[in-house]
């Protein structure tokens, strides 16, 4: 079966419980298999659409990214969008928690990934560091507890939901900007998809053994994940564990970044001191990336 659409598309989203599909372009769309002219329209101010998701648990939920900075909440219910919130920086991705649904994650301009609460869209929950460059796309697993990200800095990374770091780290030599990233349903792989034109298979848990684990191994690898556990606080431990290695130029982006980063606080505090009191207020890291609140 073949749908129209009186314009490009830029991305598609499967309902999961009916079949319904959604269509991202000039405008979003809401199409059901059955028939050939989509059962709603939602425009709202925005030239192209570039992202949307449908939400996995509020199955009348979903969200989109556009081209005007903003990210849209719309209930296929009310036949109308609800609310959304306008950011300094464009969102290239969006994905919804499948544990949490409240929560979502996007992929910003800003080299920064974000969760969000959609009861309260004037501050993040997290931050999400450590990309030095735009990330592309987002993508949940379905345990909920950890997210994958793809990024235009050539890597691939995995972060756990609650923390601002990522776990691990994935890259090739011949690897080029990463353009798409997905969980495998059984949450032991990850896919991505570059610019060189491949598509790679990575292991979420990158020191985990393939294949068949016969019942001694399995025991020796819990044993060896509860010393971690234990002692995850000693200085030695935690410095294998965060370390992570990266290529030469992300090394050295992050450390400019970083400076930068060190610099524009100083300025802050140089300039909070020198102004009358409430004339530089101070803004919280989950704060600064949002403009304003719509609905």
């Amino acid at each position: 079966q073949t749908f129209h659409s009186v314009g490009m598309l830029t991305a598609i989203d499967h309902h999961w419980e009916r079949g319904w599909l959604m269509t991202t372009g000039e405008v979003v769309d809401v199409w059901d298999v059955e028939r050939s002219h989509p059962l709603h329209s939602f425009e709202w101010g925005c030239e192209v659409v570039l992202a949307g998701r449908f939400n996995q648990a509020e199955r009348s939920l979903f969200g989109s990214c556009g081209s005007d900075n903003c990210v849209a909440l719309y209930d296929v219910r009310q036949a109308m969008p609800v609310r959304k919130v306008q950011l300094k920086l464009r969102a290239n991705a969006l994905a919804w928690n499948p544990q949490s649904p409240m929560h979502f994650v996007i992929g910003n301009e800003d080299c920064n990934c974000y969760t969000f609460d959609m009861r309260k869209l004037n501050r993040a929950v997290n931050v999400h560091v450590d990309h030095v460059s735009p990330v592309l796309d987002v993508d949940f697993s379905p345990t909920g507890d950890e997210f994958v990200t793809a990024s235009y800095d050539k890597t691939v990374r995995i972060y756990r939901s609650t923390e601002p770091t990522s776990r691990e780290v994935y890259h090739g030599k011949r690897m080029q900007n990463v353009l798409c990233c997905s969980f495998s349903a059984d949450r032991t792989y990850v896919f991505s998809g570059s610019q060189d034109g491949n598509v790679r298979m990575w292991k979420a848990q990158a020191s985990r053994k393939v294949g068949v684990i016969t019942s001694a191994e399995r025991e020796a690898e819990l044993y060896r994940d509860k010393l971690k556990e234990k002692y995850k606080h000693l200085k030695e431990i935690r410095r294998i564990a965060l370390h992570k290695h990266v290529p030469r130029t992300i090394k050295y982006q992050q450390k400019e970044r970083r400076n930068m980063r060190e610099a524009r606080t100083k300025k802050e505090v140089n300039r909070r001191k020198h102004s009358r009191p409430g004339a530089v207020p101070e803004v919280a890291i989950r704060e600064k990336p949002i403009v304003q609140e719509i609905e």
